[in-house]
């Protein structure tokens, strides 16, 4: 932290001991207080200077406002990331690190009279620091995206925030209620922010492109990097660890072997999610999996990964945990006796639009839509806090040209709102139709949902 520049300390008599008169004496007054006022002004916003380079070449800095009043979350959760104050995973072995997470990170994504894109560790907008936060009330907090120069985060739908952000080169009204505005750069910045918008991007086939051509991943031909972030409270009381942001840990972990079954044994509380990668030469880690906890849970301790170890003489894990804030219900870890309804129209008109899902047990249960009627079976894939994504295997079928195919869901939920029994929210996905297992034909799925109990 720093502390507020020309901060004007206590009076002291002139140097020659002369006597100011009434009338100069209040203009000095009204002088020094219109200064306090300027300074104490500026001394509200919470700064980041951002070092930007070109192959290495260094071209300027871009200061962005932030605005922890409206956006805290956004707010911390960058300032924690850029100051090295959160820890974050690593999404290419899996390992927790606590290091500032945009030192050396590339604009990925710049299009030309739009907007520039940053925040990935891989560089290809895949990722981020491996875990996500809510929009909350913040993607209307009244900070718009109506002018240039705003600070926004990115995301991959509602409830998605991470690491990734980006700053706007012209007004992007359409964006507004759909990514957190939390900041804005100073008017010393937009040249930089101009320079780096201009910048000629590449194709995926390799090819280049001129600015404001559309390609494919608008990834800039040289490589521009943030080389640093300075975060400057600039006086400001504001502690981003206090903002209900999850936090990222390392578990206390073992492993152990009995009767032919290979555990991870991993102290894993309530309200939190385990991810563990695994290794046989401790050069490259694969995903194993994750463990999603609500706080209703009881907590789990040990991870059976036989499938994984099996006929393996030697193969490391690495776990890592994030902790999430239990104070409002989270998404549910466990299924089991709860209802989820969801709105389709993709199989209009032989199906109605909506589908009941009644969970027996976490695993499957039975589906209705209408009259219809059948069951399902579930594959997990990852649940946290805010979502959820599950792969419904239903025996209902569906006339495709001459032929009748099984209907499938594969399901992305996030929460809206919720009580402890009942969350609303949306979901998006893919339903396969498919004939002893093997997909025939396919198409997305969005709309709403609820999951009761």
């Amino acid at each position: 932290e720093t502390s507020l520049a020309g901060e004007i300390t206590d009076c002291k008599p002139t140097e020659h001991g002369t006597c100011i008169s009434p009338m100069k004496n209040l203009i000095f007054g009204m002088s020094m207080f219109v200064a306090m006022v300027h300074e104490n002004l500026h001394a509200q916003k919470i700064t980041a200077d951002m070092a930007i380079s070109e192959d290495g070449v260094f071209i300027g800095t871009i200061t962005l406002e932030l605005d922890h009043v409206n956006a805290p979350m956004a707010t911390a959760n960058f300032i924690g990331l850029a100051s090295g104050k959160f820890a974050w995973i690593d999404s290419t072995t899996g390992l927790v690190r606590q290091t500032p997470y945009y030192d050396g990170i590339i604009f990925h994504r710049v299009i030309a009279g739009f907007m520039n894109q940053t925040g990935s560790q891989k560089g290809d907008g895949s990722d981020g620091p491996g875990y996500a936060f809510p929009d909350g009330v913040e993607v209307t907090n009244g900070l718009n995206h109506d002018e240039a120069y705003v600070v926004s985060m990115a995301n991959s739908g509602a409830n998605t925030n991470g690491s990734q952000i980006f700053i706007t080169a012209a007004a992007a009204s359409h964006l507004n209620g759909k990514h957190i505005v939390f900041g804005k750069a100073t008017s010393a910045s937009e040249s930089v922010i101009d320079y780096i918008n201009n910048v000629p991007v590449v194709d995926a086939d390799g090819s280049d492109n001129i600015p404001g051509n559309a390609d494919d991943n608008n990834l800039p031909v040289k490589e521009v990097r943030i080389d640093s972030v300075t975060v400057n409270y600039n006086g400001v009381n504001f502690d981003p660890c206090a903002q209900g942001l999850p936090m990222v840990s390392v578990p206390s972990t073992s492993f152990s072997y009995s009767s032919g079954v290979f555990e991870l044994n991993v102290e894993q509380p309530a309200a939190s999610l385990t991810k563990y990668n695994h290794s046989s030469t401790l050069m490259s880690w694969q995903t194993g999996g994750d463990v999603y906890l609500d706080e209703n849970a009881q907590a789990k301790l040990k991870i059976d990964v036989s499938s994984l170890a099996g006929g393996k003489n030697k193969l490391f894990f690495y776990s890592s945990r994030v902790s999430y804030d239990a104070s409002n219900p989270l998404w549910p870890s466990d299924f089991s006796g709860r209802v989820l309804t969801i709105e389709d129209t993709l199989l209009s008109p032989q199906y109605g639009n909506t589908w009941v899902f009644t969970f027996t047990s976490n695993d499957g249960g039975t589906v209705v839509n209408g009259a219809q009627s059948g069951t399902f079976t579930v594959d997990h894939y990852g649940s946290n806090w805010l979502a959820g994504r599950k792969y419904l295997q239903t025996d209902m079928q569906y006339l495709f040209g001459v032929q009748n195919l099984d209907i499938n869901f594969f399901l992305r939920m996030t929460k809206n709102s919720h009580s402890v029994t009942h969350f609303t929210g949306v979901h998006s996905g893919t339903v396969y139709l498919t004939r002893s297992g093997q997909i025939e034909a396919s198409g997305p799925t969005s709309g709403d949902l609820t999951l009761t109990r």
